[in-house]
């Protein structure tokens, strides 16, 4: 992180941001040792987490779960939850496509249309590319 800093300060100071560059705004004085930025940078860094399961999804024997597995809200007729806040737990990288998958889920399931049917492929398979790097055609 101090690395960073230090990279981010040399990088605006470079006479192509002379326009744009104004005194600090906070902290008053931009910090130089060590110590000031290891200071600064406990200051004003946090862990970003993405929020999930405030409103979790689980089986009728969890009683912890808020939501069925088909989304709906238990003891409530007519209301669903489709968002980040029904995963049970958080997953270790951006949930933005797991998020976009619930949401494609849910409305197959209110539309009652059935699961797709697995589609294996065997992208992997060393003998299967080509001269080129690419997969040839089954």
């Amino acid at each position: 992180m101090r690395e960073s800093y230090r990279l981010i300060k040399e990088m605006v100071s470079q006479k192509a941001f002379d326009p744009y560059r104004g005194e600090p705004l906070e902290p008053n004085s931009l910090p130089c040792s060590a110590e000031e930025i290891d200071g600064l940078i406990r200051e004003r860094t946090n862990a970003g987490f993405h929020l999930c399961g405030t409103c979790k999804m689980g089986s009728a024997k969890d009683p912890t779960a808020v939501v069925d597995p088909e989304t709906r809200v238990r003891d409530l007729r007519g209301l669903r939850v489709v968002d980040g806040s029904i995963m049970p737990s958080i997953v270790s990288s951006n949930p933005n496509a797991v998020i976009m998958m619930l949401g494609e889920r849910a409305s197959d399931m209110i539309l009652g249309k059935p699961l797709l049917a697995p589609d294996y492929q065997d992208f992997h398979r060393p003998e299967r590319l080509g001269a080129a790097g690419g997969v040839d055609p089954p």
